[in-house]
């Protein structure tokens, strides 16, 4: 079967105001069983996503996905909306498989200092990890400020035609000027915090 080879010289591209270098000595190699990646490095004010691995719908292949310090305020470019801004910085590690055919991850991430819509919720982390024998995503999250676990939640996914999911989430002394933008109309200017527990 032909196979081609790519490698991006350095190079750099904008999203919004914000400008990113691709390093070179990168490897691309396209043939037909997908898409092999070498040592692609996106860099951005000393931020780093490394990408290595494979694109295809083989589940014994991943794609990894290194980063380092990533800013959260890039979301912003491509979420669109002024109801939800963000920042803080996002360091951690993802794999995902079988992304032409079914897709499934693992992931183990953690923002630092997130904030939305200019106010501090804490120190998020999300873990998950995906269960071969019933095909199950399995999640757990965390935020804190200080000593303080404002947010947890921990629970499953099924990505199937039902979709089953369960999750047990809890709040405590969350903040909730952070919504502020999504009660337009409802309230203004909200103020205070909420603590309790839902099962969805």
């Amino acid at each position: 079967s032909s196979a081609f080879e790519i490698g991006v010289f350095k190079s750099g591209f904008n999203i919004g105001l914000q400008q990113f270098t691709i390093q070179d000595e990168n490897k691309i190699i396209l043939d037909s069983s997908g898409i092999h990646i070498e040592d692609l490095v996106i860099s951005n004010e000393g931020r780093e996503l490394f990408v290595n691995g494979n694109i295809s719908d083989n589940p014994n292949e991943i794609l990894r996905l290194n980063l380092r310090g990533f800013g959260m305020d890039v979301t912003n470019y491509f979420i669109g909306s002024d109801a939800a801004r963000f920042n803080g910085n996002l360091y951690g590690d993802v794999i995902l498989t079988e992304l032409l055919g079914s897709p499934k991850f693992a992931a183990d991430l953690h923002i630092d200092s997130l904030e939305m819509n200019k106010t501090l919720l804490g120190d998020f982390s999300v873990t998950s990890d995906w269960t071969v024998k019933n095909d199950t995503i399995h999640l757990s999250s965390e935020m804190n400020i200080g000593d303080l676990q404002t947010f947890k939640a921990s629970g499953y996914y099924q990505p199937d035609s039902l979709g089953s999911m369960m999750f047990d989430v809890s709040f405590d002394r969350f903040r909730l000027a952070a919504f502020n933008p999504f009660l337009a109309g409802i309230a203004e200017n909200a103020r205070g915090y909420v603590s309790g527990g839902v099962k969805i």
